[in-house]
């Protein structure tokens, strides 16, 4: 609804902001609050950073839709691949590998993963809907959304 707020008053781009006071208020919160866990020297690998980094750019920069798209792609999941490989033998990972060892949990990781590829362009093209077709303003478009899914929420758990 915040988010329907500011692009109905401003411009939708401050939506991108939204997350940066709420993130200036928790911080010290989250300082304060939360225990202490032991510390030990960690060494941030640079070439495997941008390996990643670069790799998930391009693989979605190719998905985008560009004159480039299946060399984005394709580049993109090589250096995925060139990734996970520097990350078999490195000794502090970024993403251990172990943890895709279990199948339970590789398969939760899948699950979860199918799970938000349908959710979020659900969640988009919805909003975009209620303002293209229904006439909805952002801010009305944000204040119904949740209302309606509450709605639904409240009428599966009932049944």
């Amino acid at each position: 609804m915040l988010g329907g707020l500011f692009a109905n008053l401003l411009t939708w781009r401050i939506g991108f902001y939204i997350n940066v006071p709420i993130a200036l208020v928790m911080l010290p919160i989250a300082v304060t609050k939360l225990p202490q866990t032991s510390r030990r020297a960690f060494k941030l690998e640079l070439i495997p950073s941008l390996l990643s980094v670069a790799g998930s750019f391009l693989v979605v920069y190719g998905l985008v839709g560009n004159r480039y798209k299946v060399v984005s792609l394709v580049v993109g999941i090589l250096l995925i691949l060139v990734f996970v490989n520097t990350q078999r033998t490195a000794a502090q990972p970024l993403v251990p590998l172990r943890l895709f060892v279990s199948a339970q949990r590789s398969g939760a990781y899948l699950a979860r993963f199918c799970f938000m590829m349908a959710m979020l362009p659900f969640w988009f093209l919805t909003s975009q809907a209620m303002q293209q077709f229904l006439g909805f303003s952002p801010l009305m478009a944000g204040i119904v959304f949740p209302t309606n899914h509450l709605k639904l929420h409240r009428r599966h758990a009932g049944s």
